[in-house]
């Protein structure tokens, strides 16, 4: 109770003394315009669709961040993954590929087609279902809006953690070209480039294209006949256009295809130091612990494929809107990872992951006239997802000639939901009050297990699992009062989230299914400018309730790689605060700072590990009750300075810096933790004359920072997934 008061007394305090709400990083971009010229100085306007229809960042009751195209290249921020450095509530780490984000502590560590993440993840309103696909590159991006706390009413796939909305650029009438060139360590290679414009006097079309190559930041001690890849490359493309065949009517498509190759996304690393496996009564194998030097046998990389489309049809009527948005993508991904840190076959996995998905929602807006602002509609999604197969790999284990057991299974889901949300201004309140009701129907089918020779031939009979189905419902409302006077804005929120339940397909023998994730949530915050628009300020503070928490464990007792399982309850409660300034009119500073309090309320049996010095970890269960929630730091902070200044000549000089600090967190209930680091980026850059020329100097995690995208046990080892080390470069960028 203790700290609830303070935490209370705290957020009335800064919302009772706040002037101001948050202001994000300045739009410098045509995607943060606003309809009149700015004042030397002044905080541009950002316009945001976090309700579905075009708003001042600063009237939404909403605690948000949008983070515009020019904080994305100045800070370097390549995929949805980096936004984290930008977002201090985003803690956004991998499991492989897999996408494991938690937004103010509310995450999943469940890595497996049909487990979606807690965080949702949106390009131009389309869900990406497949954790694997929610890691995105940035290509072509006009900002990027991270919601916090539980989508249950506007957004077509329920969260329970918040929502990670993407808006790519949209072609103009008027002819836009570009591109950039870097070169850096590692030999990086990068090069990006875009055109667009008109071709008629109702249809504009839009071409972004961005490749990059550079060599692995890992040294792998591997056997001479194993095929370990050495670079990274990706590329990715994408075609947009616009076409409006009446005054009332227009249509929004875009096709993109994006492929990457990493050496990374599937090698991890022992650091167990008594480790069974270097036992010299056991394995005695040589124990090799260095930062970014990797021992495999078996060869460890990751691949992705994703073919996307998505069409957007606006209709304007004389008092009403409709918007109807229709996504497709199709995906497939292979990871292969060695999982023993030795040149001993001991243990090593290989899968191939598939996902086909189809999305359609259509909306009923009211018209800009309407005193009550209100949207309607209807949302279907299908999706067919899953192993094809997964593999795990062990001539050690394995009574010969199997080498190998392999598991097949899909999973369809099919869901429905009807929402609706509207807005009542009462003088100087606004009243919302909304809801959604969603039925998820999800089917485990063509299930089977088999083993495998050491050229992957089937050995005996397969093994089948009959079908099975389930179906959830639920309702999530949320209702919000926000007051404005003069330029502050105050809002209170109480909603609810839900998340599907998912089958665990990765064991078919011990499917499941997870029940749902449920949330309710209550948020107080404020937004407001002052000092003549020079200055904003935002606070928010939330406290949430957690039902059946998602959590995916390894239990060898069982049989199984991989179990999934609910924690029965969880409590988080925070503050957030944030802050842009000009401070001069060449110098800008934008700082945040985000404290959490996390703790299981209720989870007796959590799987975990007993390590025992030279010997097998082993698998056993704790009364996790009272600890705090993984991937939970306690306080993060964030800052950047920017400085411009025009030359005489008509050159721009500019200079960059920003810092991230996280205090550190736990990766699971065994234990694993993540030591507290920091982050530090700097860049620098000269604008020619003319502003068609830019070169640019940077170097990010400056500081060497020790950190990982992902810690685990197996029965052998504990796991470390490197992040980036330092990097640095410079870029040319051209515009026309």
């Amino acid at each position: 109770m203790k700290h609830k008061t303070r935490l209370l007394i705290t957020a009335c305090a800064i919302l009772a003394s706040s002037e101001t709400a948050i202001a994000q990083a300045p739009a410098e971009r045509k995607a943060a315009q606003v309809s009149q010229p700015q004042e030397q100085g002044v905080l541009e306007d950002i316009v945001v669709t976090a309700q579905k229809r075009s708003e001042r960042l600063q009237d939404v009751p909403i605690a948000i961040t949008a983070v515009s195209s020019t904080a994305i290249e100045r800070g370097r921020i390549s995929t949805t993954q980096d936004l984290q450095l930008l977002v201090p509530s985003l803690q956004y780490t991998s499991l492989g590929t897999s996408a494991t984000p938690f937004l103010r502590g509310v995450g999943s560590d469940i890595a497996m087609p049909n487990a979606e993440a807690s965080v949702a993840t949106y390009i131009d309103g389309v869900y990406v279902a497949h954790t694997v696909a929610a890691i995105q590159q940035l290509l072509g991006v006009e900002r990027v809006e991270v919601l916090k706390g539980p989508q249950g009413t506007l957004y077509g796939r329920n969260a329970t953690g918040g929502a990670i909305s993407v808006i790519t650029r949209t072609p103009m009438q008027e002819l836009e070209a570009g591109g950039t060139l870097t070169y850096g360590n590692y030999d990086r290679i990068e090069g990006s480039a875009y055109l667009s414009g008109g071709i008629a006097d109702n249809l504009v079309v839009g071409v972004y294209a961005a490749g990059s190559m550079r060599d692995t930041f890992v040294k792998h001690i591997t056997p001479a006949t194993t095929d370990q890849p050495d670079k990274e490359k990706s590329l990715a493309v994408r075609g947009k256009f616009v076409f409006s065949p009446t005054e009332t009517l227009k249509l929004t498509g875009s096709i993109e295809h994006v492929e990457v190759r990493s050496p990374e996304g599937g090698t991890f690393r022992n650091v167990q130091s008594d480790s069974v496996l270097y036992n010299p009564l056991v394995f005695d194998q040589p124990r090799i612990i260095e930062r970014r030097v990797a021992v495999n046998d078996h060869p460890s990389y990751s691949r992705s494929n994703q073919t996307s489309a998505a069409l957007r049809t606006e209709a304007d009527f004389d008092s009403v809107r409709l918007l109807a948005i229709t996504g497709y993508r199709k995906s497939t991904f292979r990871l292969s990872s060695d999982l023993d840190g030795t040149q001993l076959p001991f243990l090593a996995i290989f899968g191939d992951q598939f996902g086909k998905q189809f999305s359609q929602e259509v909306q009923l807006l009211s018209g800009p006239g309407s005193p009550v602002e209100w949207i309607a509609g209807a949302y279907y999604f299908n999706q067919r997802a899953g192993f094809n197969p997964v593999t795990t790999l062990s001539n050690l284990l394995f009574p010969s000639p199997v080498t190998g057991l392999s598991n097949i299974a899909a999973v369809r889901t099919r869901s429905y939901a009807a929402f609706a949300q509207a807005t009542v201004p009462i003088n100087q309140f606004r009243i919302t009050l909304g809801g959604r009701y969603t039925v998820d129907k999800k089917r485990i089918e063509d299930a089977s297990s088999f083993a495998v020779d050491a050229a992957g031939n089937l050995v005996g009979a397969a093994t089948p699992f009959p079908d099975e189905a389930k179906t959830w419902r639920a309702f999530t409302p949320k209702l919000t009062v926000d007051y404005k006077t003069g330029t502050t804005l105050f809002y209170a929120t109480a909603s609810k989230g839900f998340k599907s339940g998912a089958f665990n397909i990765a064991t078919p023998a011990d499917n499941g299914p997870v029940n749902p994730e449920k949330l309710t949530a209550f948020e107080i915050g404020s937004k407001s400018r002052f000092n003549g628009g020079r200055i904003a300020f935002e606070t928010s503070a939330y406290y949430y309730k957690m039902k059946d928490l998602q959590v995916q464990v390894f239990d060898p007792s069982r049989s199984a790689s991989a179990l999934l399982e609910n924690a029965a309850s969880a409590e988080l409660y925070g503050i957030e605060a944030s802050l842009s300034a000009t401070l001069t009119s060449e110098l800008t500073l934008n700082t945040a700072v985000a404290w959490e309090h996390t703790r299981y309320k209720n989870y007796p049996q959590a799987a975990g590990f007993v390590t025992t010095p030279g010997d097998f970890n082993q698998s056993s269960t704790v009364d996790a009750t009272g600890f705090k929630l993984p991937q939970a730091p306690e306080w993060v902070v964030s800052s950047s300075l920017d400085y411009r200044k025009e030359l005489a000549n008509g050159g721009i000089i500019g200079a960059s810096g920003s810092w991230y600090y996280n205090d550190g967190f736990f990766w699971h209930t065994d234990g694993s933790r993540q030591k507290s680091y920091h982050l530090v980026k700097l860049s620098l850059d000269y604008t020619l004359p003319g502003e068609h020329i830019m070169l640019r100097a940077f170097v990010t995690n400056l500081t060497q920072a020790k950190r990982a995208n992902s810690v685990f046990y197996t029965p052998t080892s504990l796991l470390y997934q490197e992040a980036e080390p330092r990097m640095y470069g410079i870029t040319a960028i051209f515009t026309y």
